[in-house]
């Protein structure tokens, strides 16, 4: 028996192979072909002796062959892989293995490595006064922000603030989509990590024009009072009841919320910090883009004036004036105040008054000088300049805030031609200089070219048609 399985490892020698083949070849067979006769001899040179002497000893036990044979097998199972350096030896080298975590670990000459950058700002600290505010605020900025794809396709998801306006049909879509406005707002946020997100909305509606109508429902949102909330630091009871979630320590204040959530969705697509600031956060996206147009071709614009419009595609008529500027913000007490307009931690109903120091810089900078009584003081009542039902409730000027009539916006269809061959003439900007200084004469009992028309106020100086934003009144 055993014999009879080592034979099943003996090869057919030279003479057999030549034999079998005569066999097969019949009366053509003559003579071998040389490689033929090389082939012969070096056939079957090798024997497997591991596996044809696995089973040499199987006579001593009590087996059976088929049983004798799978345990040779897995006992004698390595000589039948290839020779390598491998796991063999893992439990001895795991047994005899030095552990050398306590130098790491205990090593207390070391410096530590450094922890990770915190950053904690007002996005943090307008959450943890205000979670469901916040998440209000975002949802209300993603509808009325919409994605670049729907605005440009013009579908009712473009349409917002249905729920605030006054005949209920909302804002938008944008009249007419050119290829101008449209590459200009996505080469806007080619650099973000996505396109899609909060902070590359806000900025490509700068562009496409859907900036009026998104700041515009934003504005009714906001001046809905049983949105609004009187933070517990407010020292006077508030006119409205809070809602019943609101149990924040400061006032309510969507424009702080929004730039807060701006700033941090910036963060997270560029990595670059974008300062916060109420007035700076209307003014770069409800005021300034109503002046920063792009430029169509000459024969388009002269076809349709409407393409650089302010109506939307229901002709609901949208200026700028209707949703900016925005000139102070505050509980009624800081409005009030005149000594500072409501600055400094004696309001800290305000969570700018009491936010880091690199948080609304600007908005504690420039809150004195854009206070209403500022308002009052510097233009109303100052005898320099003439002031005018115009200065009062006017519109702004038409045009762009850029005093010289000769500067307009002006850009090139083609990146190779020599010169420009498209505009945006002043006159089609709408009534949207509110920085322009405009110049409606000397004051009272100064003689004509007695005062300096340089330092003529703006509509944004003088006109009580501008926004003030009460978070809180008693």
């Amino acid at each position: 028996m055993v014999n009879g399985y080592k034979d099943l490892f003996e090869a057919d020698g030279e003479d057999a192979l030549q034999a079998e083949y005569q066999a097969i070849l019949g009366d053509s067979f003559d003579v071998i072909d040389p490689s033929m006769q090389q082939l012969f001899e070096s056939a079957n040179q090798e024997t497997n002796k591991a596996a044809q002497n696995i089973c040499g000893d199987l006579t001593r036990g009590a087996l059976g062959l088929d049983k004798a044979i799978l345990a040779c097998v897995f006992h004698f199972i390595e000589d039948f892989c290839p020779k390598a350096n491998a796991d063999n030896n893992l439990i001895i080298s795991v047994k005899f293995l030095r552990w050398r975590l306590d130098d790491v670990v205990f090593d207390w000459g070391a410096s530590p490595p450094p922890p990770p950058p915190v950053r904690h700002g007002a996005f943090e600290d307008l959450l943890a006064a205000d979670p469901e505010g916040m998440e209000l605020a975002r949802e209300k900025m993603m509808e009325f922000w919409p994605q670049l794809t729907y605005v440009a396709q013009q579908t009712s998801a473009s349409n917002v603030g249905r729920d605030h306006s006054t005949d209920g049909l909302g804002y938008g879509p944008v009249y007419f989509v050119s290829k101008y406005t449209m590459s200009t707002a996505f080469l806007a946020t080619a650099h973000f990590k996505d396109q899609d997100a909060l902070s590359a909305r806000i900025i490509q509606a700068r562009y496409t024009g859907h900036f009026r109508f998104a700041c515009r429902a934003f504005l009714e949102f906001m001046s809905d009072p049983t949105l609004s909330g009187a933070g517990s630091n407010n020292p006077e009871l508030s006119a409205f009841g809070n809602p019943d979630d609101f149990t924040s320590q400061y006032d309510r204040n969507w424009v702080a919320m929004a730039s807060a959530l701006f700033t941090e969705s910036y963060h997270a697509e560029t990595e670059h910090v974008y300062p916060t600031g109420v007035q700076s956060f209307w003014k770069e996206n409800c005021e300034e883009p109503a002046v920063e147009r792009s430029a169509m071709p000459t024969a388009l614009w002269r076809l349709d004036p409407l393409v650089y419009g302010e109506e939307d595609l229901f002709s609901h008529d949208v200026p700028a004036h209707n949703f900016a500027p925005l000139r102070a913000f505050g509980s009624l007490r800081q409005l009030r105040d005149l000594a500072s307009g409501g600055h400094g931690r004696n309001f800290n109903e305000d969570y700018t008054n009491v936010a880091d120091s690199g948080q609304f810089v600007k908005d504690k900078e420039l809150r004195a000088s854009n206070s209403l009584h500022a308002l009052y003081r510097d233009h109303l009542c100052n005898p320099t300049f003439k002031y005018s039902i115009n200065d009062a409730f006017g519109n702004p000027p038409v045009g762009g805030n850029n005093p010289d009539p000769t500067q307009f916006i002006r850009d090139a269809s083609r990146a190779k031609l020599p010169r420009w061959d498209m505009q945006v003439p002043n006159g089609m900007l709408g009534a949207s200089g509110i920085r322009r200084p405009h110049h409606e004469g000397c004051g009272l009992g100064i003689e004509s070219g007695g005062c300096d028309t340089t330092l003529a106020p703006s509509y944004y100086d003088t006109s009580l048609w501008s926004w003030a934003y009460v978070t809180s009144s008693q």
